[in-house]
């Protein structure tokens, strides 16, 4: 199937600005969620035999051709979807907001290809992927406008007594896997690590194996007023409940 954008603004930054534009797309875009039958346009009927080619029905034609709505691209839907949905998203539930029209394999190309646009205009933010699938995320750089918006301390951070002990596990013993933070305390920390990522406080990072690890961020040096990890409180053990 053809990958390649109907109608992307993308490719002529020119003639657009691409902020005017993509507003514009994700509008269309989450009508596509709701209901993706607007990403293929539907056919004008032919005329049948024995019609009279007469002007009006040229014209009657031409109007069908211009009330037909504009096709929406696969990287729009999906730049849409991880732009609002503020979750990650998996492959899986990508391809189903595309009708299963497109393979993994192209969805992620396309992510790359949006990613690569990203870079080239200097946008703050990229597609990112996490334990839990495909997100929007601010580039690091650009972290302390969102200190500045969001304010930092331990204040604005309110955290669970289980976040916080999922925390603590992360600073201590970085890099750790999900398991081994798992085999000290009761229950599952996905969802717990899926927020102290999200709060930008982890950072999970994949190596050549596939095996995902978690460490802390700056982010979390600066909410707790530490200048480095050598600054954290010296302890013998780790105990929870």
């Amino acid at each position: 199937m053809d990958e390649h954008d109907g109608n992307n603004p993308d490719e002529s930054p020119e003639t657009i600005g691409f902020d005017d534009d993509i507003e514009s797309a994700y509008r269309q875009a989450l009508e596509a969620i709701e209901g993706t039958d607007l990403l293929t346009a539907p056919a004008v009927s032919e005329p049948q035999e024995g019609e009279a080619n007469s002007e009006e029905s040229a014209t009657g034609a031409a109007t069908a051709v211009a009330a037909t709505p504009a096709r929406i691209s696969a990287k729009q839907v999906i730049e849409a979807a991880l732009f609002v949905g503020g979750t990650e998203l998996t492959l899986k539930k990508l391809t189903s907001l595309l009708n299963d029209e497109y393979s993994a394999d192209a969805i992620e190309r396309m992510i790359e290809e949006l990613n690569r646009q990203y870079a080239t205009r200097g946008r703050a933010y990229l597609i990112d992927f996490g334990e839990g699938g495909y997100r929007m995320a601010l580039r690091a750089q650009h972290e302390p406008i969102r200190h500045r918006v969001f304010g930092l301390g331990p204040k604005e951070v309110r955290l669970t007594q289980d976040a916080l002990e999922v925390l603590a596990l992360v600073a201590y013993r970085q890099p750790i896997t999900r398991t081994v933070i798992e085999e000290h305390r009761d229950g599952s920390a996905g969802s717990i690590l899926g927020s102290l990522v999200r709060r930008g406080l982890v950072n999970l990072q994949r190596d050549d194996s596939k095996t995902i690890t978690y460490t802390t961020t700056n982010r979390f040096l600066e909410v707790f007023g530490l200048k480095s990890l050598k600054d954290l409180p010296q302890i013998e053990r780790l105990e929870f409940k």
